[in-house]
C-alpha cells in the first residue's frame, strides 16, 4: 500500500514539474468542437477531457475524460425486439402489451486524447471505451489523425456528426450512424467549407436469408467483401448552422448455390451495388433554438440507417436464374429525420425528434412483407445541473407496418417507452 502510495504522489509530481493543467473541455455539452482530425459526435461526446495536461516545450497535450450515464427506462404499450434500443425497425406486429423495465449504462465511457505537433502539422489520437446496449463494454472509437488524414475506428463520413437534438440515447436523433474502421481525409478551407472522403470496412449481413431464420431454402450466404464501401461528404459551416451532402458506394459480394449443403468452392459468387445520397444540417433562426433534418435515398444501405441497422436490409432476394440460383439486388428506402432544440439559458432545454424509415421495393416478398415503413417521434426535457451534470427524462412512441397482403392481419405494431437520464462528465 505505501509503495503505491509513493508511485503515485512520484507521479502526480512529475506530471506537475512536466506540464500544466488547464479546464479545456467545453462548458456545455450542448456545444460541438468542429476540429480538424477530431470525431465528436454532437450531444454526445466531449470536445477536449475536462482536464488537459499541457508541456508548452514539447506541445504535447494529453487528457483523461468520460461519461458515466444511468438509464432507467419502462416499456408499455408496445416492445421492440432488441435490447434496450428503441429502434423503430424492430417494433413487434402486432403490438405486445407486456410491459418491461430495465436500467442500461449505455453512453457511459472512458476516453483519452492527446494533441502533438510536428512543425506546422497537428496529431491527434484518440481511443474510447463504453458500455453498450447489451451490457458489453467495447472499443468504440480508436484513431490516428494527422491533419485531415486520419485512420482506424472512426464515425462514416457518410455520417453527419453534428446534425441532430440532445436525447437519453435509447432511441436515436440522427438517421445515419455507422462507426466502423476506415481511411479518411478532410479538407478544410477558410471560408466554413470542407471536403472529405475515406474508404470504409464493408459489412453484409445475411443471417435472416439461412434457413434457421427464415425456414426457407434461398440459398444464399454471405462471402468475403473485395472492396471498401467509398464515402465522401461536402460541408458548409456559418455563424447559426450548417449543410451538408454525403454520398455512399458499396460493391455488395454473396455467394449462391441450388445446393446448401454442396461444398464451397460449388458456390457462385456474385455482387450487386448499392448507393446512398444524405442531404442534412442545423439552423438557429435564434440563439437558443436549434432546427435540424436529415434527407436519405439510397438502395443496399441498410446498415447504415440507425433504426433499420438490427434488420438484413442491405439485399433481398430479387428472382431465381435460368440455373435456379438466387439473385439478389439492393433493397431502395428513404429514410428522413426532423428536430427542434429549445434552450432555457444553460440550465434546461426541451427536444422534439421524429423520423420516418419506408422500404421503396416494388414486390415485396419473403422477409420484407414484414416491414414496409416505420416512425419514431420523442420529447424529452433536460436538466443542466452544472456544466458537467444533467439529468433528463424523455418519451419515445413508435409503430412498424408490414406489407397488406390478401388474408393477412395484424398489419403493424406499437411501442411507447419512458426512460430517464443521469449523467456526470469529467
Amino acid at each position: 500500500m505505501k509503495k503505491n502510495i509513493l508511485i503515485g504522489l512520484f507521479v502526480s509530481f512529475a506530471l506537475s514539474a512536466l506540464a500544466e493543467v488547464r479546464d479545456t473541455m467545453n462548458v456545455n455539452i450542448r456545444e460541438y468542437n468542429n476540429e480538424l482530425g477530431f470525431y465528436q459526435k454532437a450531444n454526445r461526446d466531449q470536445g477536449d477531457p475536462r482536464f488537459m495536461f499541457y508541456d508548452d516545450k514539447s506541445r504535447i497535450e494529453f487528457g483523461v475524460g468520460g461519461t458515466v450515464r444511468v438509464t432507467p427506462y419502462v416499456s408499455f404499450m408496445g416492445e421492440t425486439l432488441f435490447d434496450a434500443a428503441f429502434l423503430s425497425g424492430t417494433i413487434e406486429i402486432p403490438t405486445d402489451e407486456a410491459s418491461s423495465f430495465g436500467t442500461v449504462l449505455s453512453g457511459s465511457e472512458v476516453h483519452f486524447k492527446a494533441r502533438s505537433f510536428l512543425g506546422k502539422h497537428k496529431i491527434i489520437a484518440f481511443v474510447q471505451l463504453g458500455g453498450r446496449m447489451d451490457g458489453s463494454v467495447g472499443l468504440n472509437q480508436a484513431y490516428l489523425s494527422f491533419d485531415g488524414l486520419s485512420a482506424g475506428i472512426i464515425p462514416s463520413f457518410f455520417m453527419d456528426l453534428e446534425v441532430g437534438a440532445m436525447t437519453v440515447g435509447l432511441c436515436p436523433d440522427v438517421q445515419v450512424e455507422q462507426v466502423h474502421p476506415l481511411i479518411g481525409y478532410t479538407y478544410a478551407f477558410q471560408n466554413g467549407v470542407s471536403l472529405g472522403a475515406s474508404l470504409e470496412h464493408p459489412t453484409l449481413d445475411l443471417s435472416d436469408f439461412s434457413f434457421v431464420k427464415s425456414g426457407k431454402n434461398y440459398g444464399v450466404d454471405r462471402e468475403y467483401q473485395s472492396s471498401p464501401d467509398i464515402a465522401a461528404r461536402a460541408k458548409y459551416r456559418w455563424s447559426h448552422g450548417h449543410i451538408q451532402l454525403s454520398g455512399i458506394f458499396r460493391n455488395l459480394v454473396y455467394s449462391t448455390s441450388d445446393d446448401p449443403d454442396a461444398p464451397a468452392e460449388d458456390w457462385v459468387t456474385r455482387s450487386c451495388y448499392g448507393y446512398g445520397v444524405s442531404l442534412s444540417g442545423n439552423l438557429r433562426p435564434i440563439d437558443d433554438l436549434k432546427l435540424s433534418f436529415q434527407a436519405v435515398y439510397g438502395a443496399g444501405i441498410g446498415s447504415y440507417i440507425s433504426h433499420l441497422s438490427a434488420n438484413s436490409f442491405d439485399l433481398r432476394a430479387a428472382s431465381k436464374d435460368k440455373d435456379g440460383l438466387t439473385v439478389m439486388a439492393p433493397v431502395p428506402l428513404v429514410a428522413g429525420m426532423l428536430s427542434a432544440q429549445y434552450d432555457f439559458g444553460k440550465k434546461f432545454s426541451v427536444s422534439l425528434v421524429g423520423e420516418y424509415n419506408r422500404l421503396l421495393t416494388a414486390r415485396q416478398g419473403g422477409l420484407l412483407e414484414n416491414f414496409r415503413d416505420s416512425f419514431a417521434v420523442l420529447g424529452n426535457f433536460f436538466w443542466n445541473i452544472t456544466d458537467y451534470a444533467y439529468i433528463g427524462v424523455e418519451y419515445n412512441f413508435g409503430m412498424r407496418f408490414r406489407v397488406p397482403r390478401f388474408g393477412t392481419s395484424h398489419l403493424y405494431g406499437m411501442a411507447s417507452r419512458m426512460s430517464a437520464v443521469m449523467a456526470y462528465c469529467f
